[in-house]
């Protein structure tokens, strides 16, 4: 019995393959990924300043933050359908966290150094061009997933005469 579910499940996963992989294309995975790129990128520009307590819990207050970010999106993944007021949230979301790690980082400007201090702003610099960058891309991202509304014309509630008429006149059902 087993040895014949294996190739049933090998054609199963091969033929679902590409609906997954089109799943994962929408806004909040790149969310997803601009939260994870955003943390490595503020990592990397901040890791010639590892110096001192501000420094290791600015590092656990930024995983803490990334943290509570992804499940943010993760639930609004479960919880929203996919629309204007998801995609409201979702760089709701990516803007908030980003905003706080920028100032974050400002806020530990004045604990550092003086020969640092040009570094350290040089990061809050480079962190604001990324964030810029990569909120564009959500927009794009947003943008693709969100389909236009299309509005429908109303059907109009008094019944014109099938007699022609001139518009200005007011002919309908009464007038018969």
């Amino acid at each position: 019995m087993k040895v014949k579910a294996f190739p049933f499940l090998a054609v199963l996963s091969i033929i679902l393959f590409p609906f997954v992989a089109a799943a994962q294309t929408g806004s909040i995975t790149a969310a997803l990924v601009i939260i994870r790129e955003f943390h490595t990128e503020k990592e990397r520009l901040m890791k010639g300043l590892d110096k001192g307590a501000a420094f290791t819990d600015l590092r656990r207050q930024s995983a803490l933050n990334r943290d509570k970010a992804s499940s943010d999106l993760k639930t609004l993944n479960w919880t929203e359908a996919p629309g204007p007021k998801r995609s409201e949230k979702v760089y709701r979301v990516v803007d908030s966290y980003t905003d706080k790690e920028i100032s974050s980082v400002k806020g530990i400007i004045k604990s550092v150094r003086a020969d640092d201090r040009g570094v350290a702003e040089d990061a809050v610099r480079k962190l604001s061009a990324f964030r810029s960058a990569k909120l564009g891309e959500l927009n794009e991202s947003i943008k693709s997933e969100t389909p236009e509304v299309q509005r429908i014309r109303p059907v109009p509630v008094i019944d014109r005469t099938p007699k022609g008429s001139s518009p200005d006149e007011e002919h309908g059902i009464w007038f018969r």
